[in-house]
């Protein structure tokens, strides 16, 4: 979604602060509203990624909703996206649909002024992992790009919250059927977020904050993210990593994992 966003403010305003470290765009179809994400298998952030995305804007037959206008709606349809995390090789593939809104409206140039953009997606995905396992899940969230500080020093932030509710759950971000074949959903009661753009620091794309609440029919799992290595959050800096706490009866377990890259 970072990437389709930053994709549309370019070339729908020859404006942008992103680095493609492994897209390359095809935009020859922009007249009629599409571009594609073509990823090439280069290392960043440690991780490769391959495969597509098509991205298509509102087309009328003779011009294009621009991805500024309030309201605006992408259609991104994934094509054997494939991510592999560098270090340990295991991987997920991606096919399907989304759908991303613009919710007020605005771009990068608005967005370094101090107005937010905030977009709503949907998706519906088949997801195939490293041992050949597919299953169906499902998203519903709000994201909330941010730019704090001075141009081109600010730090840009994406902020993800859970946007839909299912039964008694609130602030549902995720739901499906895991590897298992067990039904689950996955609550957000603080934001996820992380910094896509920071001059100077290897923190990018590392969650700084966040909590997410996986819930199945006879269990819970809390996922912490922005920990240090006991476990406890970070106010500042980089984090660690995240951790893992549940019940197994009335026994209490914790487990920290540092982030991979």
């Amino acid at each position: 979604m970072d990437d389709a966003n930053s994709a549309l403010q370019d070339v729908s305003t020859t404006r942008g602060i992103q680095t493609y470290c492994d897209i390359v765009i095809d935009s020859s179809q922009k007249a009629t509203g599409q571009l594609i994400l073509i990823y090439n298998g280069t290392v960043c952030s440690g991780k490769t990624r391959t495969g597509s995305i098509t991205i298509n804007l509102p087309f009328n037959g003779s011009a294009v909703t621009r991805w500024s206008v309030a309201g605006c709606r992408a259609v991104l349809t994934f094509y054997n996206y494939k991510v592999t995390n560098a270090s340990n090789n295991k991987s997920l593939t991606l096919n399907g649909s989304a759908s991303m809104i613009n919710v007020n409206g605005g771009g990068y140039l608005q967005l370094v002024l101090g107005t937010p953009i905030i977009n709503q997606v949907r998706a519906n995905m088949a997801l195939t992992f490293d041992d050949g396992t597919t299953r169906n899940w499902k998203t519903a969230a709000r994201r909330t790009l941010s730019y704090i500080g001075s141009y081109p020093n600010g730090t840009l932030k994406s902020a993800i919250a859970g946007d839909t509710i299912i039964g008694s759950h609130n602030k549902v971000e995720m739901w499906g059927t895991d590897r298992a074949g067990e039904n689950f959903t996955i609550d957000m009661p603080t934001d996820y977020s992380y910094d896509i753009y920071n001059p100077g620091t290897n923190c990018i794309y590392k969650p700084l904050t966040g909590m997410k609440v996986n819930y199945w029919i006879t269990h819970e799992l809390t996922q912490t993210f922005g920990v240090d290595a006991a476990g406890i959050i970070v106010a500042s800096g980089c984090p660690y990593g995240y951790k893992y706490s549940w019940y197994e009866g009335s026994d209490f377990h914790e487990y920290v994992l540092p982030y991979p890259y």
